[in-house]
Protein backbone atom coordinates (compact mmCIF):
# COMPACT_ATOMS: atom_id res chain seq x y z
CA UNK A 1 0.00 0.00 0.00
CA UNK A 2 1.33 3.43 -0.92
CA UNK A 3 2.27 5.85 1.85
CA UNK A 4 0.73 9.28 1.22
CA UNK A 5 3.05 11.57 3.15
CA UNK A 6 2.15 14.96 4.57
CA UNK A 7 4.20 17.79 6.06
CA UNK A 8 5.71 16.73 9.41
CA UNK A 9 5.76 13.00 8.63
CA UNK A 10 8.89 10.93 9.17
CA UNK A 11 10.27 9.58 5.89
CA UNK A 12 12.66 6.63 5.60
CA UNK A 13 14.64 6.51 2.34
CA UNK A 14 15.45 3.22 0.56
CA UNK A 15 18.99 3.37 2.01
CA UNK A 16 17.63 3.68 5.55
CA UNK A 17 18.38 7.39 6.05
CA UNK A 18 15.57 9.41 7.59
CA UNK A 19 14.11 12.88 7.31
CA UNK A 20 11.00 14.96 7.86
CA UNK A 21 8.65 15.91 5.02
CA UNK A 22 8.52 19.70 4.68
CA UNK A 23 6.78 20.11 1.35
CA UNK A 24 4.32 18.08 -0.73
CA UNK A 25 4.04 18.73 -4.47
CA UNK A 26 0.75 20.18 -5.73
CA UNK A 27 -0.15 16.94 -7.52
CA UNK A 28 0.54 14.95 -4.32
CA UNK A 29 3.00 12.74 -6.21
CA UNK A 30 5.81 13.38 -3.72
CA UNK A 31 7.73 16.25 -2.21
CA UNK A 32 10.79 17.31 -0.24
CA UNK A 33 12.38 15.92 2.92
CA UNK A 34 14.87 17.59 5.27
CA UNK A 35 17.56 15.58 7.06
CA UNK A 36 17.24 15.06 10.82
CA UNK A 37 20.58 16.73 11.55
CA UNK A 38 23.01 19.26 10.09
CA UNK A 39 25.68 17.89 7.78
CA UNK A 40 27.96 20.61 9.11
CA UNK A 41 27.82 23.15 11.93
CA UNK A 42 29.97 25.49 9.85
CA UNK A 43 31.89 25.30 6.59
CA UNK A 44 32.69 27.45 3.54
CA UNK A 45 30.45 27.28 0.46
CA UNK A 46 33.38 26.33 -1.76
CA UNK A 47 36.17 27.70 -3.90
CA UNK A 48 35.96 31.36 -4.86
CA UNK A 49 35.70 30.54 -8.52
CA UNK A 50 32.79 30.97 -10.90
CA UNK A 51 31.07 27.59 -11.28
CA UNK A 52 30.56 27.35 -15.06
CA UNK A 53 27.25 25.46 -14.91
CA UNK A 54 25.61 27.79 -12.36
CA UNK A 55 23.88 31.06 -13.28
CA UNK A 56 25.04 34.08 -11.29
CA UNK A 57 21.89 35.10 -9.48
CA UNK A 58 22.11 38.69 -8.32
CA UNK A 59 19.47 40.75 -6.54
CA UNK A 60 18.19 42.25 -9.78
CA UNK A 61 16.76 38.90 -10.81
CA UNK A 62 14.50 38.28 -7.84
CA UNK A 63 12.04 35.97 -9.59
CA UNK A 64 14.85 33.85 -11.00
CA UNK A 65 16.25 33.48 -7.49
CA UNK A 66 12.94 32.80 -5.75
CA UNK A 67 11.88 30.21 -8.34
CA UNK A 68 15.23 28.37 -8.33
CA UNK A 69 14.45 24.71 -7.58
CA UNK A 70 17.43 22.93 -9.13
CA UNK A 71 19.12 22.05 -5.84
CA UNK A 72 20.25 18.60 -6.93
CA UNK A 73 21.77 19.75 -10.24
CA UNK A 74 23.45 22.72 -8.56
CA UNK A 75 24.94 20.45 -5.90
CA UNK A 76 26.45 18.30 -8.63
CA UNK A 77 27.87 21.35 -10.39
CA UNK A 78 29.48 22.71 -7.21
CA UNK A 79 31.05 19.34 -6.40
CA UNK A 80 32.55 19.15 -9.89
CA UNK A 81 34.79 22.17 -9.24
CA UNK A 82 35.63 21.40 -5.59
CA UNK A 83 37.77 18.49 -4.37
CA UNK A 84 35.43 16.10 -2.58
CA UNK A 85 37.82 15.80 0.37
CA UNK A 86 37.36 19.51 1.17
CA UNK A 87 34.87 21.03 3.59
CA UNK A 88 32.76 22.71 0.90
CA UNK A 89 29.02 22.74 1.61
CA UNK A 90 28.00 20.67 -1.42
CA UNK A 91 30.78 18.15 -0.74
CA UNK A 92 29.33 17.21 2.65
CA UNK A 93 25.92 15.99 1.47
CA UNK A 94 25.17 12.36 0.63
CA UNK A 95 24.33 12.96 -3.03
CA UNK A 96 24.91 9.31 -3.87
CA UNK A 97 21.75 8.49 -1.92
CA UNK A 98 19.72 11.42 -3.21
CA UNK A 99 20.53 14.12 -0.64
CA UNK A 100 21.55 17.56 -1.87
CA UNK A 101 22.12 21.18 -0.88
CA UNK A 102 18.80 23.05 -1.11
CA UNK A 103 18.33 25.71 -3.77
CA UNK A 104 17.44 29.27 -2.63
CA UNK A 105 13.71 28.70 -3.12
CA UNK A 106 13.79 25.30 -1.39
CA UNK A 107 15.65 26.84 1.56
CA UNK A 108 12.98 29.58 1.84
CA UNK A 109 10.24 26.97 1.90
CA UNK A 110 12.11 24.99 4.57
CA UNK A 111 12.39 28.04 6.83
CA UNK A 112 8.70 28.90 6.41
CA UNK A 113 7.69 25.37 7.42
CA UNK A 114 9.54 25.44 10.76
CA UNK A 115 6.28 25.83 12.76
CA UNK A 116 5.14 22.48 11.33
CA UNK A 117 8.36 20.44 11.36
CA UNK A 118 10.45 21.58 14.35
CA UNK A 119 8.69 19.28 16.82
CA UNK A 120 8.80 16.40 14.32
CA UNK A 121 12.56 16.74 13.90
CA UNK A 122 13.08 16.47 17.64
CA UNK A 123 10.57 13.64 18.11
CA UNK A 124 12.41 11.65 15.42
CA UNK A 125 15.67 11.96 17.36
CA UNK A 126 17.06 14.79 15.27
CA UNK A 127 17.75 18.46 15.94
CA UNK A 128 15.82 21.56 15.00
CA UNK A 129 17.24 23.99 12.47
CA UNK A 130 19.62 26.25 14.38
CA UNK A 131 19.25 29.97 14.91
CA UNK A 132 22.03 30.42 12.42
CA UNK A 133 22.84 30.89 8.74
CA UNK A 134 22.49 28.01 6.27
CA UNK A 135 24.03 27.67 2.81
CA UNK A 136 21.93 27.22 -0.32
CA UNK A 137 23.28 25.89 -3.62
CA UNK A 138 22.67 29.23 -5.33
CA UNK A 139 25.66 31.21 -6.62
CA UNK A 140 25.72 35.01 -6.57
CA UNK A 141 29.07 35.56 -8.26
CA UNK A 142 32.55 34.06 -8.50
CA UNK A 143 33.19 35.12 -4.90
CA UNK A 144 29.74 35.06 -3.24
CA UNK A 145 26.88 32.60 -2.72
CA UNK A 146 23.39 32.73 -1.22
CA UNK A 147 22.59 31.73 2.36
CA UNK A 148 19.60 32.20 4.67
CA UNK A 149 19.59 33.44 8.25
CA UNK A 150 17.23 31.21 10.25
CA UNK A 151 17.83 33.07 13.48
CA UNK A 152 17.98 36.73 14.36
CA UNK A 153 21.64 37.35 13.62
CA UNK A 154 21.48 40.18 11.10
CA UNK A 155 19.31 42.59 9.15
CA UNK A 156 18.51 39.66 6.85
CA UNK A 157 16.72 37.44 9.38
CA UNK A 158 14.48 35.09 7.43
CA UNK A 159 15.69 36.17 4.01
CA UNK A 160 18.40 35.28 1.56
CA UNK A 161 21.63 37.27 1.54
CA UNK A 162 24.76 36.88 -0.55
CA UNK A 163 27.98 36.32 1.36
CA UNK A 164 31.58 35.41 0.63
CA UNK A 165 32.01 31.75 -0.27
CA UNK A 166 34.81 31.60 2.31
CA UNK A 167 32.46 32.45 5.20
CA UNK A 168 31.32 29.63 7.45
CA UNK A 169 27.64 28.63 7.53
CA UNK A 170 25.66 25.52 8.41
CA UNK A 171 24.54 22.81 6.01
CA UNK A 172 21.26 20.89 6.21
CA UNK A 173 20.69 18.53 3.27
CA UNK A 174 17.35 17.71 1.69
CA UNK A 175 16.07 15.10 -0.75
CA UNK A 176 13.01 14.32 -2.84
CA UNK A 177 10.51 11.53 -2.21
CA UNK A 178 7.61 10.07 -4.14
CA UNK A 179 4.24 8.81 -3.02
CA UNK A 180 4.50 5.73 -5.23
CA UNK A 181 1.81 7.10 -7.52
CA UNK A 182 2.53 4.19 -9.84
CA UNK A 183 0.30 2.18 -7.50
CA UNK A 184 -2.62 3.91 -9.20
CA UNK A 185 -3.11 2.56 -12.72
CA UNK A 186 -5.25 3.81 -15.61
CA UNK A 187 -6.71 1.96 -18.56
CA UNK A 188 -8.67 3.80 -21.23
CA UNK A 189 -10.77 1.96 -23.77
CA UNK A 190 -8.33 3.08 -26.47
CA UNK A 191 -5.50 1.27 -24.66
CA UNK A 192 -3.84 4.34 -23.09
CA UNK A 193 -2.52 3.91 -19.55
CA UNK A 194 -1.77 7.53 -18.66
CA UNK A 195 -3.83 9.90 -16.45
CA UNK A 196 -4.82 11.97 -19.49
CA UNK A 197 -5.45 11.33 -23.15
CA UNK A 198 -6.04 13.58 -26.12
CA UNK A 199 -8.35 12.27 -28.81
CA UNK A 200 -9.51 13.67 -32.16
CA UNK A 201 -12.68 11.79 -33.10
CA UNK A 202 -14.08 12.04 -36.61
CA UNK A 203 -17.45 10.70 -35.46
CA UNK A 204 -19.40 10.57 -32.20
CA UNK A 205 -17.61 8.24 -29.82
CA UNK A 206 -17.57 7.09 -26.21
CA UNK A 207 -14.42 7.18 -24.08
CA UNK A 208 -14.12 5.31 -20.82
CA UNK A 209 -11.43 4.82 -18.20
CA UNK A 210 -10.90 2.24 -15.48
CA UNK A 211 -8.81 3.31 -12.49
CA UNK A 212 -7.29 0.77 -10.12
CA UNK A 213 -6.07 2.16 -6.79
CA UNK A 214 -3.25 0.83 -4.62
CA UNK A 215 -5.78 -0.76 -2.25
CA UNK A 216 -7.38 -2.76 -5.06
CA UNK A 217 -10.48 -0.56 -5.37
CA UNK A 218 -11.61 0.06 -8.94
CA UNK A 219 -13.52 2.99 -10.38
CA UNK A 220 -14.67 3.72 -13.91
CA UNK A 221 -16.39 6.38 -15.98
CA UNK A 222 -17.54 6.96 -19.51
CA UNK A 223 -18.12 10.08 -21.57
CA UNK A 224 -19.59 10.52 -25.05
CA UNK A 225 -17.99 13.10 -27.29
CA UNK A 226 -20.50 14.33 -29.84
CA UNK A 227 -18.92 15.19 -33.17
CA UNK A 228 -20.42 17.66 -35.61
CA UNK A 229 -19.29 17.00 -39.18
CA UNK A 230 -17.04 19.66 -40.58
CA UNK A 231 -18.46 21.36 -43.68
CA UNK A 232 -15.96 22.58 -46.27
CA UNK A 233 -17.08 25.63 -48.20
CA UNK A 234 -15.48 27.86 -50.79
CA UNK A 235 -15.75 30.86 -48.54
CA UNK A 236 -13.25 32.97 -46.71
CA UNK A 237 -12.46 31.63 -43.22
CA UNK A 238 -11.79 34.21 -40.53
CA UNK A 239 -9.44 33.02 -37.74
CA UNK A 240 -9.71 34.96 -34.48
CA UNK A 241 -6.81 34.60 -32.04
CA UNK A 242 -8.98 35.10 -29.00
CA UNK A 243 -8.75 33.39 -25.65
CA UNK A 244 -4.98 33.09 -25.95
CA UNK A 245 -3.87 29.79 -24.41
CA UNK A 246 -1.75 29.44 -21.36
CA UNK A 247 -0.55 26.59 -19.18
CA UNK A 248 -0.48 26.85 -15.38
CA UNK A 249 2.99 26.16 -14.03
CA UNK A 250 4.23 25.78 -10.51
CA UNK A 251 7.30 28.00 -10.95
CA UNK A 252 8.71 27.28 -7.51
CA UNK A 253 9.03 23.55 -8.08
CA UNK A 254 9.10 23.39 -11.89
CA UNK A 255 6.14 21.02 -12.09
CA UNK A 256 3.77 21.10 -15.01
CA UNK A 257 0.24 20.53 -13.78
CA UNK A 258 -1.37 17.60 -15.68
CA UNK A 259 -2.72 19.74 -18.46
CA UNK A 260 -6.13 20.21 -19.97
CA UNK A 261 -5.20 23.70 -21.13
CA UNK A 262 -5.04 22.83 -24.82
CA UNK A 263 -4.49 25.45 -27.46
CA UNK A 264 -7.66 26.95 -28.95
CA UNK A 265 -8.04 28.80 -32.26
CA UNK A 266 -11.55 30.04 -32.91
CA UNK A 267 -12.75 29.68 -36.50
CA UNK A 268 -15.81 31.55 -37.71
CA UNK A 269 -17.68 29.50 -40.34
CA UNK A 270 -21.37 29.42 -41.31
CA UNK A 271 -22.24 26.29 -39.34
CA UNK A 272 -20.31 27.15 -36.17
CA UNK A 273 -18.07 24.39 -34.78
CA UNK A 274 -15.39 26.65 -33.47
CA UNK A 275 -14.27 25.45 -30.05
CA UNK A 276 -11.96 22.86 -28.53
CA UNK A 277 -13.49 21.05 -25.58
CA UNK A 278 -11.61 20.63 -22.29
CA UNK A 279 -12.84 17.73 -20.19
CA UNK A 280 -11.99 17.05 -16.55
CA UNK A 281 -12.34 13.46 -15.38
CA UNK A 282 -12.84 13.13 -11.62
CA UNK A 283 -11.98 9.80 -9.97
CA UNK A 284 -13.17 9.19 -6.41
CA UNK A 285 -11.50 6.72 -4.09
CA UNK A 286 -14.91 5.35 -3.10
CA UNK A 287 -15.21 3.90 -6.63
CA UNK A 288 -17.56 6.67 -7.82
CA UNK A 289 -16.11 8.12 -11.00
CA UNK A 290 -17.53 10.93 -13.09
CA UNK A 291 -16.55 13.03 -16.06
CA UNK A 292 -17.36 16.72 -15.82
CA UNK A 293 -17.03 18.83 -18.98
CA UNK A 294 -15.67 22.29 -18.30
CA UNK A 295 -17.14 23.71 -21.50
CA UNK A 296 -19.08 21.79 -24.14
CA UNK A 297 -18.92 18.07 -24.81
CA UNK A 298 -19.45 18.66 -28.53
CA UNK A 299 -16.53 19.20 -30.89
CA UNK A 300 -16.00 19.60 -34.62
CA UNK A 301 -14.85 16.63 -36.61
CA UNK A 302 -11.12 16.14 -36.13
CA UNK A 303 -10.82 18.74 -33.36
CA UNK A 304 -8.94 17.59 -30.24
CA UNK A 305 -10.57 16.99 -26.86
CA UNK A 306 -8.40 16.39 -23.81
CA UNK A 307 -9.62 14.19 -20.97
CA UNK A 308 -7.81 14.22 -17.63
CA UNK A 309 -8.00 11.84 -14.70
CA UNK A 310 -7.69 13.66 -11.38
CA UNK A 311 -7.42 11.44 -8.31
CA UNK A 312 -9.37 12.50 -5.27
CA UNK A 313 -9.09 11.68 -1.58
CA UNK A 314 -12.35 10.44 -0.07
CA UNK A 315 -14.23 11.95 -2.97
CA UNK A 316 -12.79 15.48 -2.57
CA UNK A 317 -10.22 17.02 -4.90
CA UNK A 318 -6.99 18.11 -3.26
CA UNK A 319 -6.51 21.87 -2.97
CA UNK A 320 -3.06 23.25 -3.78
CA UNK A 321 -1.14 26.48 -3.34
CA UNK A 322 -2.10 29.02 -6.00
CA UNK A 323 -5.67 27.75 -6.38
CA UNK A 324 -8.46 30.32 -6.54
CA UNK A 325 -11.21 30.36 -3.91
CA UNK A 326 -14.33 31.79 -5.55
CA UNK A 327 -17.17 33.80 -4.03
CA UNK A 328 -19.56 30.89 -4.49
CA UNK A 329 -17.37 28.71 -2.25
CA UNK A 330 -15.86 26.60 -5.03
CA UNK A 331 -12.11 26.28 -5.61
CA UNK A 332 -10.79 26.53 -9.16
CA UNK A 333 -7.39 25.84 -10.71
CA UNK A 334 -5.81 28.95 -12.29
CA UNK A 335 -5.82 27.32 -15.74
CA UNK A 336 -9.60 26.91 -15.62
CA UNK A 337 -10.58 30.18 -13.97
CA UNK A 338 -10.83 32.30 -17.17
CA UNK A 339 -13.45 29.92 -18.60
CA UNK A 340 -15.23 29.23 -15.30
CA UNK A 341 -17.23 32.45 -15.22
CA UNK A 342 -16.61 32.71 -11.48
CA UNK A 343 -15.48 35.62 -9.28
CA UNK A 344 -12.23 35.25 -7.33
CA UNK A 345 -12.36 35.72 -3.56
CA UNK A 346 -8.78 34.79 -2.60
CA UNK A 347 -5.63 32.86 -3.51
CA UNK A 348 -4.60 29.76 -1.53
CA UNK A 349 -1.17 30.06 0.13
CA UNK A 350 -1.37 27.25 2.70
CA UNK A 351 -3.17 23.90 2.77
CA UNK A 352 -3.34 21.80 5.92
CA UNK A 353 -2.92 18.03 6.21
CA UNK A 354 -6.54 17.37 5.17
CA UNK A 355 -5.80 18.74 1.71
CA UNK A 356 -9.09 20.65 1.86
CA UNK A 357 -8.62 23.55 4.27
CA UNK A 358 -6.09 26.27 4.92
CA UNK A 359 -5.55 29.98 4.36
CA UNK A 360 -6.05 32.28 1.39
CA UNK A 361 -4.72 35.78 0.68
CA UNK A 362 -6.95 38.65 -0.43
CA UNK A 363 -6.45 39.58 -4.12
CA UNK A 364 -6.01 43.25 -3.20
CA UNK A 365 -3.96 45.26 -0.73
CA UNK A 366 -6.21 46.72 1.98
CA UNK A 367 -4.01 49.68 2.86
CA UNK A 368 -0.74 51.33 1.77
CA UNK A 369 1.62 53.22 4.07
CA UNK A 370 -0.22 51.99 7.13
CA UNK A 371 1.13 51.79 10.66
CA UNK A 372 0.36 49.17 13.30
CA UNK A 373 -0.61 51.71 15.96
CA UNK A 374 -0.82 51.74 19.72
CA UNK A 375 2.72 52.92 20.38
CA UNK A 376 3.48 52.27 24.05
CA UNK A 377 0.50 49.95 24.57
CA UNK A 378 1.30 46.35 25.48
CA UNK A 379 -1.80 44.30 24.66
CA UNK A 380 -2.14 41.83 27.53
CA UNK A 381 -3.87 39.11 25.50
CA UNK A 382 -1.04 39.01 22.94
CA UNK A 383 2.23 37.12 23.36
CA UNK A 384 5.36 39.24 22.99
CA UNK A 385 7.74 37.51 20.57
CA UNK A 386 11.30 38.74 21.05
CA UNK A 387 13.10 37.28 18.02
CA UNK A 388 12.18 36.67 14.39
CA UNK A 389 12.60 32.92 14.92
CA UNK A 390 10.01 33.07 17.70
CA UNK A 391 7.75 35.36 15.66
CA UNK A 392 7.38 32.95 12.73
CA UNK A 393 6.05 30.32 15.13
CA UNK A 394 2.97 32.51 15.65
CA UNK A 395 0.14 31.25 13.40
CA UNK A 396 -2.75 32.89 15.27
CA UNK A 397 -3.62 35.78 12.99
CA UNK A 398 -7.37 35.66 13.56
CA UNK A 399 -7.22 35.71 17.37
CA UNK A 400 -4.42 38.31 17.24
CA UNK A 401 -6.56 40.61 15.08
CA UNK A 402 -9.51 40.13 17.40
CA UNK A 403 -7.39 40.98 20.46
CA UNK A 404 -5.99 44.12 18.85
CA UNK A 405 -9.44 45.34 17.80
CA UNK A 406 -10.74 44.71 21.31
CA UNK A 407 -7.90 46.83 22.69
CA UNK A 408 -8.73 50.00 20.76
CA UNK A 409 -10.49 51.71 17.86
CA UNK A 410 -9.43 52.50 14.30
CA UNK A 411 -7.60 55.62 15.38
CA UNK A 412 -5.48 53.75 17.91
CA UNK A 413 -4.85 50.56 15.90
CA UNK A 414 -5.46 51.51 12.24
CA UNK A 415 -4.02 48.39 10.56
CA UNK A 416 -6.48 45.84 11.96
CA UNK A 417 -9.44 48.09 11.22
CA UNK A 418 -8.70 48.22 7.48
CA UNK A 419 -9.66 44.54 7.03
CA UNK A 420 -13.18 43.12 6.68
CA UNK A 421 -13.08 41.29 9.99
CA UNK A 422 -16.88 40.90 10.12
CA UNK A 423 -16.66 38.65 7.05
CA UNK A 424 -13.71 36.59 8.28
CA UNK A 425 -10.75 38.58 6.93
CA UNK A 426 -7.91 39.34 9.33
CA UNK A 427 -4.31 40.57 9.54
CA UNK A 428 -2.04 37.52 9.25
CA UNK A 429 0.44 36.61 11.96
CA UNK A 430 4.18 36.71 11.25
CA UNK A 431 4.22 32.94 10.71
CA UNK A 432 1.33 33.09 8.25
CA UNK A 433 3.00 35.94 6.35
CA UNK A 434 6.25 33.99 6.20
CA UNK A 435 4.41 31.02 4.68
CA UNK A 436 2.76 33.34 2.17
CA UNK A 437 5.99 35.03 1.09
CA UNK A 438 7.73 31.68 0.65
CA UNK A 439 5.24 31.00 -2.17
CA UNK A 440 5.26 34.51 -3.65
CA UNK A 441 6.13 33.42 -7.21
CA UNK A 442 3.25 30.93 -7.44
CA UNK A 443 0.81 33.34 -5.79
CA UNK A 444 1.84 36.19 -8.10
CA UNK A 445 1.20 33.99 -11.12
CA UNK A 446 -2.37 33.49 -9.95
CA UNK A 447 -2.82 37.15 -8.98
CA UNK A 448 -1.79 38.14 -12.49
CA UNK A 449 -4.43 35.82 -13.95
CA UNK A 450 -7.25 37.22 -11.80
CA UNK A 451 -6.08 40.84 -11.97
CA UNK A 452 -5.06 41.17 -8.31
CA UNK A 453 -2.36 43.27 -6.66
CA UNK A 454 0.89 41.34 -7.02
CA UNK A 455 3.47 41.04 -4.25
CA UNK A 456 6.84 42.70 -4.70
CA UNK A 457 9.54 40.07 -5.17
CA UNK A 458 12.43 42.21 -3.93
CA UNK A 459 13.31 43.86 -0.66
CA UNK A 460 11.59 47.16 0.15
CA UNK A 461 7.88 46.65 0.73
CA UNK A 462 6.87 45.17 4.06
CA UNK A 463 3.57 43.65 5.16
CA UNK A 464 2.22 44.24 8.64
CA UNK A 465 1.57 41.17 10.74
CA UNK A 466 -0.68 40.94 13.79
CA UNK A 467 2.23 39.63 15.88
CA UNK A 468 3.44 41.87 18.70
CA UNK A 469 7.01 42.21 19.92
CA UNK A 470 6.59 44.66 22.80
CA UNK A 471 4.70 47.75 23.85
CA UNK A 472 6.58 49.71 21.18
CA UNK A 473 7.40 47.12 18.48
CA UNK A 474 5.47 44.84 16.10
CA UNK A 475 6.61 42.37 13.46
CA UNK A 476 6.68 43.00 9.70
CA UNK A 477 7.52 40.57 6.87
CA UNK A 478 8.92 41.48 3.47
CA UNK A 479 8.11 39.66 0.23
CA UNK A 480 11.68 38.36 0.10
CA UNK A 481 11.15 36.69 3.49
CA UNK A 482 12.86 39.17 5.80
CA UNK A 483 11.22 39.25 9.26
CA UNK A 484 11.84 42.40 11.28
CA UNK A 485 10.36 44.42 14.14
CA UNK A 486 9.50 48.11 13.80
CA UNK A 487 7.99 50.86 15.90
CA UNK A 488 4.24 50.46 16.01
CA UNK A 489 3.64 54.04 14.89
CA UNK A 490 6.08 53.86 11.98
CA UNK A 491 4.86 52.87 8.50
CA UNK A 492 8.46 52.03 7.53
CA UNK A 493 7.96 54.00 4.33
CA UNK A 494 6.47 51.11 2.34
CA UNK A 495 4.15 49.18 4.66
CA UNK A 496 1.01 47.43 3.45
CA UNK A 497 -1.87 45.49 4.95
CA UNK A 498 -2.86 42.33 3.07
CA UNK A 499 -5.64 40.40 4.81
CA UNK A 500 -6.06 36.63 4.82
CA UNK A 501 -9.02 34.31 5.39
CA UNK A 502 -9.55 30.70 6.46
CA UNK A 503 -11.20 28.33 4.00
Amino acid sequence: MAQMYKVGDLYTAPDGSKGIVFFVYPDNSGGLVVALNDASAGCPWGNQTDVPELPNQDVYYAQQLLSDTAGYAKTQAIRSVNPLNTQCAACLVDIEHGWFLPSPAQLRILYAQLPFISASLIEAGGTDLANDRYWSSGEYSATNAWRLDMGNLSDYAGSLSNSSKSFYSRVREIRRFNNQSEDVSYLWNNGSTTPSVTVAPSETNAYSVTVTFFDGCVGSAEKHIEVTPFVEQDEQVVICLSDLPFAYRDTVFGLETPSVSTYSIRQTVPDGCDTITHLFLSVKSNNQVSIQPLTSDTVCSGDPATLLVSEETDGISRVTIGDIVCTDGTIVKPAFWPISGKTAMGVVFYVDSTGQHGWMAHPQVQNNYSNWGGQGIDIESLTNYQTSREAIMDLNGYSNTQSIRNAGDAETFPAVWTVDFANGWYVPSAGQLRLLTSQVVVINNTLQIIGGDMFSESRGWTYLSSTESSATLSWHVESNGYVGSYNKDASNGHSQVRSVHDF
